[in-house]
């Protein structure tokens, strides 16, 4: 005959002393899932005993499973990217915490800001590797005198964003023309830093302001029209055809090469580079796979999910590590578009959007935290019902080959 397996999850003060006798007179116990380290002891040798004669065939039902007060029953790990304009990482990360904690008040949480090479980058790492941020003026993407920065950190090393010097967002959307863009302040802060005697030199090449390799893909969103997409393709060939006459290197065949602009291919044929991904070397140096230990859920996202989420972004860089692990993780999004279900293939189990009704952008991005705040709790209270269903509620609903109903 085949039994139910019975838990009833009851916390007990520390100072509460369980009595072996009063467990050996309790329905036959057996834990179903032990999340828990148990101390060495009365308590933890009749659990030994019980799941041997289970093995052993004898009748055994699991009835009661013990927490003491105060210890954590889910470990979070929060590692989302920033929503571009409205929420840091940093800020997600707090308010994930706060949700969490109204659903689970024993739970542990931690957060961890990451980026994938764009916006972000510099704190990301300078955060991990307890570095420091160096400022100072160059020339944004329509040659203007702008303040920027990098981050430098163990004597020897910077990390520098182009996007602080070149990105698409120091360009007000009527005056975005990739016909007009340079990366000339990059360059400045690539001269500063070594000026300053750094030579292990990391840049992130993402969110750039001007064209790049994909002009048909990513070039509408930098200002242009069909007329300049045409013609800036056919500058990126004959570019990719005089660096080849020029080096002998054939750019097209470099991956990542035609990354922000085509900065990737000078950086790799002029500067000797290695081209890497840019959430993968972020996570590496946050030591992001050592914050995993113990990890019951990730969560990760980013403002808006595609199909281009998918290929180097945040949720998917996260979601492949934790696959590996065996975690699961869940995205919490801005908003999804087309061939957002893709991620799904990258280790994403399930996706939760912020905007919970018709609304604007600028409405979205003035009640972001808000929003975020809601969609946190919503996600934290399924989970409510997950862990129930998984653990605790699984009265007269689940079988368990070779164990007898002793009732």
């Amino acid at each position: 005959m085949k039994g139910f397996i019975v838990s009833i999850i009851t916390p007990v003060d520390e100072n509460d002393m369980i009595d072996e006798a009063k467990l050996r007179n309790q329905v036959n116990f057996i834990p179903y899932k032990l999340n828990l380290e148990i101390p060495e002891g009365p308590v933890l040798d009749c659990i030994r005993r019980k799941i041997k004669a289970a093995v052993d065939g004898l009748p055994v039902c699991f009835t009661y499973f013990h927490i003491k007060k105060g210890e954590s029953f889910m470990r979070f790990l929060f590692a989302s990217d920033s929503f571009k304009g409205s929420l840091s990482s940093e800020q997600i990360a707090r308010i994930l915490t706060e949700s969490a904690g109204s659903v689970f008040p024993d739970c542990e949480c931690r957060g961890v800001s990451v980026a994938d090479g764009g916006e972000g980058t510099v704190e990301a790492v300078i955060r991990a590797m307890d570095g420091q941020i160096r400022s100072l003026t160059v020339h944004g993407p329509l040659m203007e005198e702008t303040k920027s920065s990098y981050g430098v950190f163990q004597g020897s090393h910077a990390v520098i964003e182009m996007a602080a010097a070149s990105g698409l967002p120091m360009i007000p959307p009527e005056n975005r023309n990739p016909l007009h863009t340079t990366t000339y302040g990059t360059g400045e802060l690539i001269r500063d830093a070594l000026e300053q005697g750094y030579r292990k030199i990391a840049i992130a090449i993402g969110g750039s302001a001007t064209n790049d390799g994909a002009t048909y893909t990513f070039g509408t969103q930098k200002g242009g029209t069909p007329e300049i997409l045409d013609r800036m393709e056919a500058d990126m060939k004959e570019y990719a055809k005089k660096l080849y006459q020029l080096t002998r290197i054939d750019v097209d065949r470099i991956p990542g090469s035609g990354a922000a602009g085509g900065l990737g291919a000078a950086l790799k044929v002029f500067l000797q580079a290695n081209m890497n991904s840019g959430i993968d070397t972020v996570l590496d140096l946050i030591e992001f796979d050592s914050l995993l230990e113990e990890v019951d859920l990730v969560i990760t996202g980013e403002g808006r999910m595609d199909w281009q989420s998918a290929f180097g972004k945040v949720p998917s860089g996260i979601g492949m590590r934790c696959r590996a692990k065996g975690i699961p993780v869940i995205a919490i999004v801005g908003s999804m578009g087309e061939g957002a279900e893709k991620i799904c293939e990258f280790g994403i189990d399930s996706i939760i959007t912020t905007i919970n009704g018709i609304m604007s952008i600028e409405e979205a991005m003035e009640r972001a935290e808000e929003l975020y705040h809601s969609a946190a709790v919503r996600t934290f209270r399924m989970l409510g019902v997950g862990k129930t269903l998984g653990i605790t509620g699984l009265v007269g609903t689940r079988e368990c080959e070779g164990l007898k109903n002793t009732r």
